[in-house]
């Protein structure tokens, strides 16, 4: 594709020099000979800074929002939304790359990382070609990428997407997070499915209201084709405002109210669940009520796909865990729990779950991010002063934050005494320690995290390692996760 047959797609101005394109990208580092260069301003670098680096890397065309910088022999673009134009460039661009590729997005505020990966592990399990993009990198089979977001950059989208086609991949299952909507890192990719899985507070340091970040999750519904599915939880407060935004077919799953795929007569413990669906048993592995909601979409997948409910059953009786999420660690004489939970909602499902496990005393070690959403902080602190645990507070990723100005903030919604390590591995070894046969301890915040988040390095740390050393060092046994 010539850059002038991107500029006529989007009403552009005719540039001078009508190259080839060999890569849109916005990091000058990727650039090659006949690049185009999205000169986008982040929150830590701006692309401005990085044009001529681009330059001598091959770009030829620049598309900036800074007017007044040019360069002899280089195309210019100027727009006022960058991020914008990118999204429908990279869409314009790989148009028939995607053609033939079936997208799946997840949204919600939690549950998009268990809800995403029982999709994906479910079609490669009745062999559907498929791939999953989420928290936790980019799965295909004999193939991983790691990546930092939970919808990574849109350039490197459409390079998995790029993968995808020359594996011959149908399915893309994706996690698609609130900031990557307002960012339109989604923009332009033709979702077929969408599922919500919920709503709740979280990400206000970045949209500011609770209705902004409501709209951020109900546009994808809204874009929507009326040929595509928006697969709802109808026991969400939220369920009804999301069908108001869609013309799609809606299909509903849930515990609480009738509808076309319903849990029923659940036990959980710390064996798994069992639950009804249509009348068929269904046991599972994972532990927490909540996971039946991650679940339950998957019945609608087995319906499209035309595959027979016992293909789900006997998934869900093999399937172990999702890494990070309500991860049991069998660690001899412990009883331990580790779980990405952040959010106040996750907090108190996740503390609740495991209370009503049989248990003497639940332990739980947490902490709150630095550089987001210090509100929330005393409400987390108001649901552990609820929780009737043993709490230990300690650090979660505090960037550019003191620990303990964090921890401070926490214990304003408390009115007991809790424990205070602010060094994480302290903290998950005290609560090992303190803890008994028939206790719990309970490690949020990190999940499968392998870094702690300092002044803007990522110093090597997890929670997974410190119990497996922990128990190597006091029992000479492995732990099995």
């Amino acid at each position: 594709m010539r850059v002038n047959t991107l500029c006529k797609r989007f009403f552009l101005p005719r540039l001078e020099n009508n190259h080839i394109i060999f890569m849109i990208t916005d990091d000058s580092r990727e650039c090659i000979v006949n690049s185009v260069f999205f000169a986008i301003e982040g929150n830590t670098v701006d692309g401005n800074d990085k044009i001529e680096e681009a330059i001598h890397n091959g770009a030829k065309t620049i598309v900036t929002e800074k007017r007044g910088i040019e360069h002899k022999g280089i195309n210019y673009i100027y727009t006022e939304n960058a991020k914008r134009l990118l999204a429908m460039s990279l869409a314009f661009f790989y148009r028939k790359t995607i053609r033939n590729l079936r997208f799946i997005g997840v949204i919600g505020t939690n549950g998009k990382t268990t809800t995403s990966t029982l999709i994906y592990k479910y079609f490669i399990y009745t062999h559907h070609n498929s791939m999953l993009i989420g928290s936790n990198g980019c799965f295909a089979r004999n193939y991983y990428s790691k990546h930092n977001n939970t919808t990574p950059r849109i350039v490197d989208l459409y390079q998995y997407f790029s993968y995808a086609k020359y594996k011959k991949i149908r399915y893309v299952i994706m996690e698609v997070s609130s900031v990557a909507i307002e960012e339109w890192r989604v923009m332009g990719i033709p979702f077929e499915f969408l599922v919500f899985t919920n709503f709740s507070e979280d990400h206000l340091d970045y949209h500011l209201t609770m209705e902004r970040y409501f709209w951020a999750k109900a546009i994808p519904f809204y874009k929507l084709k009326e040929s595509g599915y928006a697969i709802i939880n109808l026991d969400d407060e939220k369920a009804m405002d999301i069908v108001k935004h869609t013309s799609a077919n809606v299909l509903f799953y849930g515990m609480k109210k009738e509808c076309a795929i319903r849990a029923k007569n659940l036990v959980c413990n710390t064996n798994g669940i069992q639950f009804e669906v249509d009348n068929h048993k269904i046991l599972t592995n994972l532990i927490g009520r909540f996971n039946v909601y991650n679940i339950l979409p998957l019945f609608y997948f087995q319906r499209i796909l035309n595959m027979n409910i016992e293909s789900v059953c006997s998934f869900l009786r093999d399937f172990r865990q999702v890494e990070g999420r309500m991860n049991l660690v069998e660690c001899r004489n412990r009883n331990v729990i580790i779980d990405y939970a952040h959010t106040p909602e996750a907090i108190n499902q996740v503390i609740q779950e495991v209370k009503s496990l049989p248990n003497n005393k639940v332990f739980v070690v947490i902490g709150c991010g630095g550089n987001r959403e210090k509100e929330k902080r005393s409400k987390i602190g108001k649901i552990l002063n609820d929780s009737g645990c043993e709490i230990i507070l300690t650090s979660d990723n505090p960037r550019y934050e003191k620990p303990m100005d964090i921890i401070e903030d926490i214990k304003k919604g408390l009115s007991k005494e809790v424990k205070v390590i602010e060094d994480r591995k302290e903290a998950v070894i005290y609560a090992l320690n303190e803890a008994t046969l028939e206790d719990y301890v309970l490690i949020l915040g990190k999940g499968c995290e392998e870094y702690m988040e300092i002044e803007g390095h990522k110093k090597r740390y997890s929670d997974w390692n410190v119990v497996e050393e922990w128990n190597r060092d006091n029992f000479h046994s492995d732990c099995i996760i």
